[in-house]
């Protein structure tokens, strides 16, 4: 029997916080175990975008990436992969 009084061998889509888990057996024997879970930070992004000039391709996205659980996937469209662009027109 679980804390939140689940009565099973797996306890899915739980909050944050700490649990406690009590298994009984068929002889009356018990044990005990204790867990928590705790939140990821949402991610959060700051950027930083330097302006192309008229004369070429020197513009930039810097992409700085911060919380959540890395690591990261990055995806621009148009673009790349990468966490920064830079070559921008």
């Amino acid at each position: 029997m679980w804390t939140n009084m689940f009565a099973g061998a797996v306890n899915n889509n739980l909050c944050a916080g700490s649990y406690t888990v009590t298994v009984t057996d068929l002889h009356s024997c018990t044990a005990i175990a204790n867990g928590s879970i705790s939140t990821i930070p949402p991610i959060v992004l700051n950027t930083v975008i330097t302006s192309a000039n008229c004369s070429g391709a020197d513009g930039a996205i810097d992409l700085t990436v911060t919380n959540g659980s890395g690591p990261f996937t990055y995806y621009w469209l148009p673009g790349g992969d990468t966490e920064d662009l830079d070559s921008l027109l």
